[in-house]
């Protein structure tokens, strides 16, 4: 292997090689960063603001007001996905607040029996003022290593979005306690 004081290895030919590196990574965040930029414009057009009046339900959630995350899983049928806890097993009124702050009534369709999920339905006329983004599910995309953003609705606020990368994909389901909701099966 050639030394620096060789002409093959001179430090102007080290620096511009570690400067052609540093350009490549930079390259490559930049890509990473509009890349991102064009997956959140999309998402933040499918996430909502969902409010839920709940009375006391029979096993689970008190009775009150909340605001929680969902997201459009189906435009064309109108489905909404968000937790089990934020659909409640009791009786609910619910609306979603949409990124263009416009308000679509909530009817309640599913809260899983086993898992902390659940959808909502909305007529999709009720939709007036701009296009709702599907937020497509891929949970076989999955893997340790993947850089992620979460987007959703911190304490109601629109849009808060925090990174992250998976860390485990076998984790077993929370246990919050008796008498509250437990996930049995995670998937």
């Amino acid at each position: 292997m050639p030394s620096l004081e060789s002409s093959a290895l001179t430090p102007a030919v080290v620096a511009g090689g570690a400067a052609v590196v540093a350009l490549a990574a930079w390259a490559v965040r930049q890509k990473r960063a509009v890349d991102w930029e064009r997956a959140l414009e999309r998402v933040s057009h499918g996430v909502v603001v969902i409010r839920v009046s709940s009375v006391l339900a029979f096993d689970m959630n008190d009775r009150g007001f909340s605001v929680a995350t969902g997201f459009v899983v189906d435009r064309t049928l109108g489905i909404i996905m968000t937790n089990r806890h934020v659909i409640t097993t009791g009786p609910v009124t619910a609306d979603a607040v949409l990124f263009n702050n416009e308000e679509i009534e909530l009817t309640p369709l599913y809260a899983d029996p086993e898992h902390d999920f659940g959808f909502f339905s909305y007529n999709t006329a009720d939709v007036k003022f701009m296009r709702l983004q599907q937020v497509p599910l891929a949970p076989s995309a999955a893997r340790v290593g993947l850089e992620v953003r979460v987007v959703g609705n911190d304490a109601g606020e629109k849009i808060s979005i925090l990174s992250g990368t998976i860390a485990r994909v076998d984790r077993a389901a929370p246990s919050y306690g008796p008498h509250t909701y437990n996930d049995n099966n995670t998937f």
